[in-house]
């Protein structure tokens, strides 16, 4: 949590203390719980494959 805040007050002179970036700080932090979970429930290269499928998926429209 404290590293969230510490977050935010980083990013405050560049963006402005909106809602926009106390949202988006939390978001990124669970990601990143998200894809260490994942790596250590299914070994290192799981997270990355899977990440690099998201992504592919994304940007190819399906």
């Amino acid at each position: 949590m404290e590293v969230e805040l510490m977050g935010v007050k980083l990013l405050a002179p560049f963006y402005g203390s909106y809602l926009y970036v106390w949202t988006a700080v939390p978001g990124i932090t669970a990601l990143g719980q998200v894809l260490v979970a994942d790596v250590f429930k299914n070994g290192a290269g799981a997270a990355t494959n899977d990440l690099m499928l998201f992504i592919n998926h994304y940007y190819q429209g399906a």
